[in-house]
């Protein structure tokens, strides 16, 4: 082939006959749809990465749902445990484990309130993740300095914040199991250095990129593994801090320092409880209420700065 071929005034050109190669191989390939939550972009870009005879789309779920003609065009489609109820009658699921994993963020939670009959999630400056610790401390009536002095070990030894490993492993390692994998084979590596979550349901790319090869394993393909990852989109999300006690716990390296969406610089405790504080005061304080999720976290953290 000659450079001509390639270059044509500095623009990538590509010649017919490479076209048609192209889409004689495209139209060979498994077409797949990852169809799932904010992990949706991690897994699908490891999917791609892992395996060259696999196309891959992406959908989320919160998005207005494919209809059921769209649905089946596609080989398979791969979807979290927890939805696995929206893909019936389709001709090929593949069900992939959805990562939460609080143990490293126990005090991060969502919160809502009533608003012109309309139930709406609380939106600080971590987006829907609001610090437990912090709404309990609005509630009770105490300012931003003081509700700092309450990110403590005694506070969250009493709201039992030191204890969620063991819990939170056996919820995951039953998702894992959903999709016919073992968490043990993941979880050590994982946890082995750093934290390997952003936040309760954000998971860095590794864990992505080694559920996707472990998919792709079961459904009987060889994952090509390279010297890289795929890009990492969740880290650009909001990040919630591995509280230094907390850290020191799971022998990992903590900090107050929380970073925003797309941040390119962190908040300390005390800005971010001050824009939490902002947010909790334009909700109406009469029907402020936990997520169900985090109820029982909420009232142990009530109980425990009440003391």
């Amino acid at each position: 082939m000659q450079i001509a071929d390639i270059l044509t005034c500095g623009v990538m050109y590509i010649s017919p006959e490479i076209s048609e190669r192209n889409m004689i191989l495209r139209q060979s390939m498994q077409k797949w749809l990852v169809w799932s939550n904010c992990q949706t972009e991690g897994l699908a870009r490891s999917i791609s990465m892992l395996c060259c005879d696999i196309e891959v789309d992406r959908a989320w779920v919160h998005e207005p749902a494919k209809s059921q003609e769209e649905l089946a065009a596609y080989d398979a489609v791969v979807i979290h445990h927890d939805h696995t109820h929206l893909t019936a009658g389709l001709r090929k699921v593949i069900v992939a484990p959805g990562i939460q994993f609080c143990a490293y963020h126990p005090d991060s939670g969502y919160f809502t309130y009533i608003e012109d009959g309309a139930i709406k999630m609380v939106q600080g400056p971590l987006l829907g993740y609001a610090s437990i610790i912090g709404v309990a401390a609005y509630r009770s009536g105490r300012s931003v300095k003081q509700a700092a002095e309450l990110f403590n070990r005694d506070t969250y030894e009493r709201a039992g914040y030191l204890c969620l490993w063991d819990t939170e492993k056996e919820s995951l390692g039953r998702a894992f199991g959903k999709a016919g994998l073992n968490l043990g084979d993941y979880l050590p590596t994982w946890s082995r250095t750093d934290p390997f979550m952003y936040s309760i349901n954000h998971p860095k790319i590794e864990c992505l990129y080694d559920i996707a090869s472990g998919i792709l394993k079961r459904e009987g393909y060889s994952p090509t593994k390279g010297n890289y990852l795929p890009l990492d989109g969740l880290s650009n999300g909001p990040t919630f801090p591995v509280y230094p006690e907390i850290a020191s716990y799971y022998h990992v390296k903590g900090s107050l320092l929380f970073k925003a969406q797309l941040a390119l610089e962190y908040m300390t405790l005390e800005h971010y409880l001050a824009g939490l504080f902002e947010t909790l005061r334009q909700a109406p304080a009469d029907s402020l209420a936990p997520a169900p999720l985090f109820k029982a976290r909420f009232e142990a953290v009530c109980d425990a700065i009440s003391k």
